[in-house]
């Protein structure tokens, strides 16, 4: 339903297990029986990881297994007919820290001769799905992760919070400043403030859209209808269940009392654990306080990294349909330079994706020449 996070790709698990006497090690004390969402997994992550299992195994289950309190063991025995996977190779760098340390920055592990690159998280999340970038720009430059706040809980006062912790880590500059999806929505926002006190050495927006106008309604209880109509088809398709949802009473709610509503519905509809419902809660205020921003002029340098494949989002929106390859940038950034990379949205923070991000990063942030350890990592 809303945008989220992950890091997942074919022959993830078995590649780990091979190289990392660790991981091995964790997967055996894991009980097969606890619910997958009692180990993180949010309703996005699981499309994420079925689209990952179908291309590994043919088959996947369901999303509605998955979130229903699915378990490693049930997920195995719907897997138990799939045919035998194709060998892989190695992971190139099989110890690379994917999560990085929580701090008034997230920090990941990386140096580097040139500024660090700070990146906001997107809709819903923290700031540790930049660790397979951060990763590969290791020896070029430092990463750090702006991570999500409840409060303040819109773009200009998050820009600011975010522009108040790049200064106290670097408080002179330079900067290059980013993120994916939302996360770009307040890295621009960001670097417009930080710009009027150093200097900005580029804005990074990775696959971040600019949705299009809303379609005109006539009243409010049908733009209630045109945002949560599709979720309500969702819930029907995926678990069976009908979520009757009140649109005359929401339109005369706000953003968090319209959440609020459409959640405890769905609670009382399907039995999801509560993790799941606290991400989709996050994640919608999150695009909504997107929806609210008008951004303002950037005249800096702008590298805009568009996601060329449809993504499989659980429900699609109309407004972020764009098909131009701007995606609504150009009329605030006029130094614009796009890049086209072949995989959708959820994908360009994973392997084999991540790989052309980052060097493409390291050659545009720095022209004079590649860092040493700048070969793709294998997948």
């Amino acid at each position: 339903m809303f945008s989220g996070y992950g890091s997942q790709w074919p022959g993830m698990g078995r590649e780990l297990l091979a190289a990392e006497p660790a991981f091995a090690a964790a997967v055996e004390r894991l009980d097969p029986d606890v619910p997958l969402t009692d180990l993180g997994l949010d309703s996005l992550t699981a499309v994420r990881i079925r689209t990952a299992v179908l291309g590994e195994f043919g088959s996947a289950p369901e999303l509605g297994v998955l979130l229903r309190q699915g378990t490693l063991r049930g997920v195995a025995g719907l897997l138990d007919d799939a045919p035998a996977p194709s060998p892989l190779p190695p992971l190139a760098h099989p110890g690379e820290a994917v999560h990085g340390t929580p701090g008034v920055l997230r920090s990941f592990p990386g140096t580097g001769p040139h500024p660090p690159l700070f990146l906001a998280h997107a809709a819903g999340g923290s700031s540790d799905v930049y660790g397979h970038l951060a990763a590969r720009l290791d020896g070029h430059r430092p990463v750090y992760g702006f991570d999500r706040l409840e409060h303040p809980d819109d773009v200009p006062s998050r820009a600011a919070e975010f522009a108040c912790r790049i200064r106290q880590v670097r408080p002179e500059g330079p900067w290059a400043v980013g993120g994916w999806s939302y996360g770009g929505v307040v890295a621009q926002e960001t670097a417009r403030l930080l710009s009027r006190e150093g200097e900005v050495t580029a804005l990074v927006l990775v696959d971040s859209i600019l949705p299009l106008p809303a379609p005109p309604v006539a009243t409010p209880a049908e733009e209630a209808r045109r945002r949560f109509a599709g979720f309500a088809a969702y819930v029907h398709t995926v678990y069976g269940a009908e979520l009757n949802l009140p649109y005359a009473e929401l339109g005369d709610m706000d953003d968090t009392a319209q959440v609020d509503l459409v959640l405890a519905l769905l609670e009382k509809a399907v039995d999801l654990p509560p993790a799941v419902l606290t991400h989709q809660r996050s994640s919608y205020l999150d695009l909504r306080s997107a929806e609210r921003h008008s951004p303002g002029p950037y005249p800096g340098r702008t590298l805009l990294y568009r996601a060329t494949h449809p993504a499989p989002h659980t429900v699609r929106d109309a407004r972020y349909e764009r098909t131009d390859a701007t995606l609504g940038w150009d009329a605030h950034c006029p130094d614009l330079t796009v890049t086209d990379l072949p995989a959708h949205h959820l994908a360009l923070l994973d392997p084999p994706a991540v790989d052309a991000l980052a060097l493409d990063l390291i050659r545009a942030l720095d022209p004079s020449g590649l860092a040493p350890n700048t070969a793709p990592m294998e997948p």
